[in-house]
């Protein structure tokens, strides 16, 4: 839905984060990781710090590590 412009749809993605399964997780943040862009770059990027310092799983956290480097790319892109 957020892809369809459907903006409050990302704070549905951001409690993901609260899935009790780490695979869940990994969905949420593999989408977050396919709809980042320079719109929404700054709030993502904080969010996935946020989780990162929570995240346990060695499978999420690679991705949200990916995720937030990709966060910082878009951001220095537009500055």
């Amino acid at each position: 839905m957020y892809e369809l412009e459907e903006k409050q749809y990302l704070n549905k993605l951001f409690e993901g984060r609260y899935e009790r399964t780490y695979t869940s997780r990994c969905a949420v943040s593999g989408k977050l990781l396919h709809i980042v862009n320079q719109e929404n770059a700054e709030e993502i990027k904080n969010f996935t710090i946020d989780w990162l310092k929570e995240e346990k799983k060695r499978s999420v956290r690679l991705i949200l590590e990916e995720l937030l480097e990709k966060c910082e790319k878009l951001i220095a892109a537009s500055q």
